[in-house]
């Protein structure tokens, strides 16, 4: 793995947690119910656990990982910057996403409301992601 591609993924990384801690925040405020069930320990581990903090590590994971496959793909994504990135966002979204909340909605006791926030920020992550390797690694 390249040294621009561990460089481009944690910047993602980072803005990706941005937006993770700004939407966890934003959508507790403006739906009370959605931080009841963020807050219920029968779903969640709490705040105080260690493996809890992890959280704060997959945004870096993601970004890395995501930077990588733009990468390999990058030569056949065509179009603007902006129609590069959301055709990347798309891809990712689509092929990795969407089956994943799928799953957690089957499989765990979340509400629709928590799995379509959670299902368009993964669009959004996608989004920082490809405009952010668009612009820096054409």
């Amino acid at each position: 793995m390249s040294r621009n591609v561990v460089k481009l993924g944690s910047l993602t990384g980072l803005l990706i947690l941005a937006v993770l801690m700004g939407q966890s925040y934003s959508s507790s405020w403006l739906f009370p119910s959605i931080a009841a069930q963020y807050n219920n320990t029968n779903l969640y581990r709490p705040w105080s656990q260690p493996a809890m903090w992890v959280i704060f590590v997959y945004p870096f994971f993601l970004g890395i990982a995501l930077a990588w496959v733009w990468d390999k793909t990058k030569s056949g994504i065509t179009g603007t910057n902006v129609a590069r990135a959301a055709r990347f966002a798309f891809a990712f979204w689509a092929v990795a996403h969407v089956p994943a909340m799928i799953m957690i909605y089957s499989c765990m006791p979340v509400s629709l409301a928590v799995v379509s926030i959670w299902t368009v920020s993964g669009f959004v992550y996608g989004l920082i992601a490809g405009l952010v390797f668009a612009k820096w690694n054409a």
